[in-house]
């Protein structure tokens, strides 16, 4: 979860009235939704801007606060306690248990979230206290933001996920824990299906409608939202530290490979009918960090994984401003770093930019065509 700094798109001012977003010169966007052409792929980001502006650190990473934060409280003993896969990984060593661990850091989201909204939010206090909401244990952390009405936007300030909700998109791919979009997919009254990656063992996910179906067809009005890293419903599903994101990559393709020789007991942990649609189809990427762990993994592990035939124009990446992020001292060489990264075995064109703000242009723009 990466704030998202403000910063005006470099490519895509343009009136959307009269210009359709393009992927590049031979690919519209707005017609690919149209033919069900284009995949969606978040991260936990969409929001953080926001969630951040509301605790009153505009300018800071969540992901990176939430790090911090939760390494002030376990004691972590290094120097990089901004890096949430290290400070997870840290808890999960020293708890001796990778659940207990995952457990821990949602009850810390939790507590974190209502000790704020007592201390800051008379209205949410109140509900708190009348609700019993901080003695609910069944409670996920996704419920607790809803039931807040978190985060705030202001008047005229449009939420990414809802407008992403309102466009006609079949599938969408996420690596949030939460979810967040299928809410707003309710919203919208589609008929959706949340399913979760068996990447930790089909066991792990105890209600079996979580779980990859082959013959499911997903629709614009029956959308799948597939959660690539788990969801927080089963918390041993999450790739939270670092030994996580390399079993998830290592064990993805002990799987596939597996697949491709003999039988695999259980079925794949990402279904054949989706891992064909991402090999398949552009896909466009929102909201992630070249240098984060969650990006890196995908990139390498599942993007990369396009067949030959579907890299030239793989699809579009939207990057945040290199001058507005961590540990960057030459934004204008990473800016010409990103799009030679993005060019090489796969061919996705970058934009550099803001996420939310891509997403307003492309909702307008599909709406002024319709």
């Amino acid at each position: 979860m990466n704030t998202q700094p403000q910063l005006p798109f470099l490519k895509y001012a343009m009136s959307h009235l009269e210009k359709s977003v393009a992927l590049g010169p031979c690919i519209d966007l707005v017609q690919c939704i149209r033919e069900g052409n284009l995949i969606p792929f978040l991260n936990n980001s969409l929001r953080d801007d926001r969630f951040m502006a509301m605790f009153g650190f505009p300018e800071r990473s969540l992901e990176e606060f939430i790090a911090e934060n939760w390494a002030g409280e376990l004691g972590y003993p290094l120097k990089d306690c901004w890096d949430l896969a290290r400070v997870a990984q840290y808890h999960q060593v020293t708890q001796r248990s990778s659940s207990k661990a995952k457990r821990d850091y949602l009850n810390f989201l939790k507590r974190g979230l209502l000790g704020w909204a007592k201390a800051n939010d008379p209205q949410a206090a109140a509900k708190i206290r009348d609700q019993n909401l901080d003695h609910n244990e069944a409670l996920a952390f996704a419920d607790l933001v809803s039931e807040l009405g978190y985060p705030t936007y202001a008047k005229g300030q449009a939420d990414p996920l809802c407008l992403l909700a309102q466009l006609p998109f079949p599938i969408y791919i996420t690596t949030s824990y939460y979810d967040f979009l299928e809410r707003e997919l309710q919203k919208q009254n589609k008929d959706v299906r949340s399913q979760v990656c068996t990447w930790s063992g089909m066991t792990k996910v105890s209600d079996k409608s979580y779980l990859p179906d082959p013959g499911y067809e997903p629709t614009p009005m029956a959308p799948l939202v597939f959660h690539l890293f788990g969801i927080e419903r089963f918390p041993e599903t999450l790739v939270l530290s670092v030994d996580d994101y390399l079993s998830f990559l290592v064990r993805i393709f002990l799987r596939e490979a597996e697949a491709k020789t003999s039988a695999v007991a259980g079925g794949l942990p990402i279904p054949t009918y989706l891992w064909e649609k991402v090999a398949g189809l552009h896909l466009l990427v929102l909201g992630y960090q070249i240098h984060a762990w969650d990006f890196q993994i995908v990139f390498r592990g599942i993007i990369a994984a396009k067949p030959a035939a579907a890299r030239s124009d793989a699809g579009l990446v939207v990057q945040l401003d290199p001058a507005k992020q961590h540990e960057v001292t030459d934004p204008e060489r990473l800016r010409e770093y990103l799009k030679s990264y993005f060019d090489q075995e796969v061919r996705f064109r970058v934009e550099i930019g803001k996420s939310d703000e891509f997403i307003a242009e492309l909702y307008d723009s599909y709406h002024s065509q319709s």
